[in-house]
């Protein structure tokens, strides 16, 4: 009974062997460098699995397992392009598979901000501050992943302090204009990283901030900072750099001056029309105001006389909302730089309306012959 049985199982296993024996004869070769590179993986021989994986799918570009190891291979090894592509070329064997999909969406991701990056460097280079820093931007408010946020983040850290160099190039060359707008971009380059990264301002900005003053005080318009300054202390209202320099930019303002005598002196002289007041809307009950955007680089002098007498100074891009008494006024304007024409007009203003009002700038031009 026992023989018969022992020669049973010996029959039995035979053909298993065989079965076996005649599947790795029909073995392709792709199969075969497939299963030489898990071993390889299980190795942790990464090298050595990505030659035999590249040559599994040479030999079946179909093979979808192969597509796979060789991500996680490439993953390993850092090589993100190539992760990527084998994770898409896995994605289109099979498109139903959600992970697959999700891994083609997250290295898309991160190669787009890779490219992004690579163009804001070059627009950069190229002296194109605020795009380059627009698409940095832009790169980190809209990926979802933290690697490619990083990304941005480090295109961002080394852009800051070049933008600043290139400041301090173009302030050699004399180039005072291009270098304020040069010194503007690198501390909103600071500026966004610190907000991004949840800290302060980068020590560093101290310094720029400095030089953009200077830089802005040899082009002839040390207003021009005020705009920077100001969003640089509603980031962060305690930057002692920052209330240092608009100190400086504050002792540039022009003296305020006697309404009526400021306006006889512009109608004497050549002047333009007054920018109409609009009405946008009531005050709730309350008086009469108009608001004033300062759209100008200098500081806007504007004469109310009327039911009330005023002079407003408003600082470069800046605005203030006046209080009025109803009523019709002459009004007035003028800037800080005698090259450009200022204003004159009449305008009413009714009770309880608010109004808005935007100053622009016109340059002289000389008589041509």
């Amino acid at each position: 009974m026992r023989k018969g049985m022992r020669r049973w199982s010996i029959l039995l296993a035979l053909p298993l062997m065989a079965a076996v024996l005649a599947l790795g004869g029909c073995m392709s070769k792709a199969w075969k460098h497939l299963y030489a590179a898990q071993d390889l993986f299980e190795k942790r021989d990464l090298k050595g699995a990505q030659a035999e994986l590249q040559e599994a799918i040479k030999g079946d570009p179909d093979l979808i397992d192969a597509h796979k190891l060789l991500a996680q291979v490439d993953e390993a090894l850092g090589d993100e392009d190539g992760t990527g592509q084998e994770y898409d070329a896995a994605s289109r064997l099979d498109p139903t598979d959600t992970k697959l999909l999700a891994k083609v969406h997250y290295y898309r991701q991160l190669k787009q901000t890779e490219n992004s990056i690579e163009d804001a460097t070059g627009d950069i280079k190229a002296g194109k501050f605020e795009e380059g820093l627009s698409e940095l931007k832009d790169a980190i408010k809209e990926t979802r992943s933290k690697e490619a946020r990083d990304q941005a983040l480090a295109g961002l850290a080394k852009a800051a302090p070049t933008i600043a160099q290139d400041g301090d190039s173009l302030t050699a060359q004399k180039k005072y204009a291009d270098a304020d707008k040069a010194y503007d971009s690198a501390i909103r380059a600071y500026m966004l990283m610190a907000q991004a990264r949840g800290t302060s301002l980068d020590s560093a900005t101290d310094k720029i901030l400095h030089s953009a003053n200077e830089a802005a005080a040899a082009a002839g318009t040390p207003y021009s900072t005020f705009k920077l300054l100001n969003d640089v202390l509603t980031f962060e209202p305690d930057n002692k750099a920052a209330h240092r320099e608009l100190a400086r930019v504050y002792s540039e303002a022009p003296p305020e001056e006697n309404p009526e005598d400021a306006l006889a002196e512009i109608e004497r002289g050549h002047y333009g029309e007054m920018p109409t007041a609009v009405a946008v809307g009531d005050t709730g009950g309350g008086p009469t105001v108009v608001a004033i955007a300062n759209s100008t680089g200098y500081w806007l002098s504007v004469y109310f006389v009327g039911p009330r007498k005023k002079t407003i100074e408003i600082p470069p891009k800046g605005n203030k909302k006046v209080p009025l008494k109803a009523g019709r006024y002459r009004e007035g304007a003028r800037v800080s730089n005698p090259g450009v024409i200022p204003f004159f007009g009449v305008q009413d203003y009714l009770e309880g309306t608010a109004y808005r009002e935007t100053f622009l700038i016109e340059i002289r031009q000389g008589p041509s012959y």
